[in-house]
């Protein structure tokens, strides 16, 4: 790696953090994000009722599947089924 680009990745890291904390910083904010009564709404829901009102969104199929208590790989199943 030469000097130039070693010290462009150094401002870049800088600037945006290291991977590990925009990871921890992204689970923080949608954790944040979904309240206890948008979790109870989504208890009360029907499966259907829940996957038509997450869709394709991956943020809300992630706050299904914590509100419902359903494993993460339901997420990355649900949007395997709609990408078909």
């Amino acid at each position: 790696m030469t000097r130039v680009s070693r010290e462009r990745k150094q401002r870049w890291q800088a600037q945006r953090g290291t991977r590990r904390e925009r990871e921890m910083l992204s689970v923080f904010f949608e954790n944040m994000m979904i309240d206890e009564t948008r979790k109870q709404e989504l208890r009360e829901m029907s499966y259907e009722e829940v996957v038509k009102w997450a869709g394709t969104s991956e943020l809300r199929l992630k706050w299904a599947a914590s509100a419902r208590g359903y494993k993460p790989g339901w997420v990355w199943h649900r949007l395997k089924l709609k990408e078909a």
